[in-house]
């Protein structure tokens, strides 16, 4: 389970790419913020998440980068161990986002990504990572 999750936090962390400083002035993304874990789920069956792993973040700037913070428990009662992560991130339309890990070459990994109830909710593969804002 915490390969799978951590997995889930490598794939995250590459799904996004920046096209530019492209600013025309127009609406803000929605994708933009700070962002706090609330839930996990593999295909319709909620994941248990440690308090360790509650902390988990991203902060989603507008300029088309980003920052997560995962935080993994790696034996039960043992301290967290944070792993953070940098890179770019594109609205590649019709929910869909790409986000790239700093310095990976290969074109990052696409997300389905919506917002229900002004929520973030990231879909890959059968799984879904749900965050509120922070």
């Amino acid at each position: 389970m915490k390969k799978a999750i951590l997995l889930t936090t490598v794939i995250l962390s590459t799904l996004f790419i920046s096209c530019g400083s492209d600013d025309d002035g127009g609406p803000q993304d929605p994708i933009v913020g700070k962002w706090q874990i609330e839930a996990r789920f593999d295909g319709d069956t909620e994941v248990n998440i440690s308090d360790c792993e509650k902390q988990d973040t991203f902060d989603i700037k507008a300029d088309g980068t980003y920052t997560s913070v995962d935080n993994l428990e790696p034996n039960s009662g043992t301290a967290c161990t944070e792993i953070q992560v940098s890179g770019t991130w594109e609205n590649k339309g019709n929910d869909i986002y790409n986000f790239t890990v700093e310095g990976n070459t290969t074109g990052g990994n696409d997300f389905n990504i919506t917002f229900p109830d002004g929520k973030l909710t990231f879909t890959f593969q059968g799984s879904r990572e749900v965050y509120i804002r922070n």
